[in-house]
């Protein structure tokens, strides 16, 4: 199934970023808030369904395991997907990640084609096991994939991430996880944006995925999964 969203929801807001929004209010503190009870966090993607993410899909990417790190050309596709004044010296790139937790990051991590250290470190941990509240691997092509798709939002919302880095043992307690998903080196996230359908979510996934010549998308029922391997497209369900 191609086109899972073509249009978008009615009222999507479109022009200049607002200086007054919350985001940009955010970057000029610390850059890391706890839970706020006035600001409800959708509801948490329970465990998967019997669904796994497959090897190869539609796109027919078939068979074989998923490279755990990304090809050159994944790389300079990923380069090319960001505006040319992102990619300038000048002009930093933002994200505004939320965890399941309610903990936040929403900051600049990026300075043309270098990632800031500091900023890196404290998403990893933002997208750390919270079952295990274990820390893993954040390689910084997920965070830019993330940014790219919330700036075609121009950063009026969080991405809310309800499972980012997986142990073994989170992995293997989840329903109808794969058993080698990209979630166990990091190169995963699974999230939903307040006030977007996921179908139109998973459209914007998927967009990017046809330009870059990778990407796996998966659209469940509470959440839309995102990994940085081949290139391919699933729909599934998570348990209620």
């Amino acid at each position: 199934m191609r086109g899972l969203c073509p249009r978008a929801p009615a009222g999507d807001p479109r022009g200049s970023p607002d200086p007054s929004h919350p985001f940009f209010q955010r970057l000029c503190g610390e850059g890391v808030t706890g839970a706020r009870p006035s600001d409800p966090l959708p509801a948490k993607a329970s465990n998967r369904s019997q669904v796994q993410e497959p090897a190869g899909s539609w796109w027919g990417v078939q068979g074989g395991k998923a490279p755990l790190r990304p090809h050159r050309r994944h790389l300079l596709a990923a380069a090319l997907a960001l505006p040319c004044a992102a990619r300038a010296a000048v002009l930093p790139r933002f994200v505004w990640l939320r965890n399941a937790a309610g903990e936040e990051v929403a900051a600049p991590y990026r300075q043309g084609e270098a990632h800031d250290p500091a900023v890196l470190l404290r998403l990893r941990h933002l997208m750390r096991d919270l079952r295990a509240q274990e820390e893993g691997p954040l390689p910084p092509l997920l965070v830019d994939m993330l940014s790219v798709l919330q700036e075609g939002w121009e950063y009026r919302h969080p991405v809310v991430v309800t499972s980012g880095y997986r142990t073994d043992a989170t992995n293997q307690g989840n329903e109808g996880a794969a058993p080698a998903s990209l979630h166990l080196v990091g190169m995963a996230a699974d999230f939903q944006v307040p006030g977007l359908p996921l179908e139109f979510i998973a459209a914007a996934c998927e967009r990017l995925s046809d330009r870059l010549g990778f990407l796996g998308v998966g659209l469940y029922a509470r959440f839309v999964h995102l990994d940085i391997g081949p290139r391919r497209l699933w729909t599934g369900s998570a348990r209620r």
